[in-house]
């Protein structure tokens, strides 16, 4: 398993870096909020392998969405027809025109710190793993540092737009449902399943709610209100100092 690993990540001499395909599904609606997620993956230390765009629409919408240049490859996919809901259709799009060893999800209206993906690739090779999940700003569910499936069957700690995880484990998992809720949160149970997970405490996600996304900004607050509760109102401060410089 040690070799498999060491194979998998190269050796972080980062001349030899991982080959990290980017996710990142957006309606398409909002464009400056789509260039601001991609601008903070463009700026990552370590850059990706690529990143992959889907639109939950057709090729017309597609069509009108202009990457911002940078490192690596941007590719703009469609999901053909909309998907009434349920994200993990879009996610899975990108997921099978995935090249890269390794795929990382980011949601179009929130954004990483810039050494985000270095920081996870060099933690699941110290640890062993091959599923990296952090904080985020605004998040309340913290993991422990060493993730097992025991830890997310009653709730769920991991925030998508953090998740970096092996190809081969996600094509054990089966990828997404199709489900309009908790998809997200059923995969990484299957997927940890096939590892264990490490989880970085810092946040080096920074969560933007889209007032459109009225599930996610429900459970957003409810989250922050749970923080609160658990370690005091100067929380969202301390947050915040952790994610300096990015903010």
């Amino acid at each position: 398993m040690a070799d498999l690993l060491a194979n998998a990540f190269g050796a972080i001499n980062l001349d030899l870096a991982p080959r990290v395909s980017v996710v990142v599904p957006t309606r398409g609606t909002k464009p400056a909020q789509l260039d601001r997620a991609l601008h903070s993956v463009l700026a990552q230390t370590l850059p990706p392998y690529e990143i992959i765009v889907v639109v939950d629409g057709d090729a017309q919408k597609a069509a009108s969405i202009r990457p911002p240049p940078g490192p690596c490859k941007v590719a703009v996919l469609a999901l053909g027809q909309p998907s009434n809901g349920r994200p993990g259709l879009v996610r899975n799009r990108g997921c099978g025109a995935a090249r890269g060893d390794w795929v990382a999800f980011l949601d179009d209206d929130d954004e990483w710190a810039p050494d985000k993906l270095r920081r996870q690739l060099e933690a699941m090779r110290g640890d062993g793993t091959r599923f990296c999940c952090t904080a985020a700003v605004g998040t309340a569910v913290p993991c422990r540092r060493r993730l097992v499936l025991s830890d997310i069957m009653q709730h769920n700690c991991v925030v998508c737009s953090s998740v970096v995880v092996c190809m081969t484990v996600l094509r054990n998992a089966q990828f997404f449902g199709d489900e309009p809720y908790g998809q997200d949160w059923r995969c990484w149970q299957r997927c940890l399943q096939h590892t264990d997970g490490s989880y970085l405490p810092d946040a080096l996600v920074r969560l933007n709610d889209d007032a459109s996304d009225l599930d996610r900004s429900t459970v957003r607050a409810e989250g922050r209100q749970a923080l609160r509760a658990a370690i005091g109102e100067t929380a969202p401060a301390a947050l915040a100092a952790q994610f300096a410089g990015f903010m």
